[in-house]
């Protein structure tokens, strides 16, 4: 949509009203890198968004899951986890999700009542645990063997810091 608007020398400028959407006009792009964060079994599910992608609207970002076995099921019965938050992270860890399960995860960006398309993650929480348990208990026997050590030069810093690496 173009706004005419008429100067004192009678020169006329163009002014663009973007629709919400990309600055340019566009559709709202979809989340990028959408990865999930496991700790035991507190799970978060996170994403990029590129600057700008809204011009100068405010974008909110809706989360929903569902078991995967469920995905053919009419209608899909997908549970909101956060909705319409401005955070590029959403904590699925009150949901309780089964440590055996296999899910799907999705998020879509909101700018101005407008939706992007689903960005949309699988995710299993035996198999992406299975990295962070080996991890934790990595630290805890390297730990233990540093308590138990007559050494007093490792401090509490050091060895957090070894079982960063």
């Amino acid at each position: 949509m173009d706004l005419i608007i008429e100067t004192e020398e009678d020169e006329c400028m163009s002014l663009c009203f973007c629709p919400a959407g990309g600055a340019d006009g566009s559709e709202v792009p979809p989340p990028q890198n959408v990865t999930t964060k496991t700790l035991n079994t507190n799970y978060t599910l996170s994403w990029d968004w590129a600057p700008g992608a809204a011009g100068t609207h405010a974008v909110t970002f809706t989360t929903q899951y569902m078991l995967n076995h469920q995905l053919n099921r009419e209608p899909p019965n997908w549970i909101t986890a956060c909705n319409q938050t401005s955070h590029r992270s959403c904590d699925l860890t009150r949901f309780k999700l089964l440590f055996l399960g296999d899910f799907m995860l999705r998020v879509r960006a909101t700018v101005d009542g407008r939706h992007s398309e689903w960005a949309q993650k699988e995710f299993c929480p035996y198999e992406e645990g299975k990295t962070s348990t080996r991890l934790s208990r990595k630290c805890d026997v390297h730990m233990l063997q540093q308590r138990m050590s007559t050494q007093p030069s490792h401090s509490i810093g050091e060895t957090a810091e070894s079982c960063a690496q």
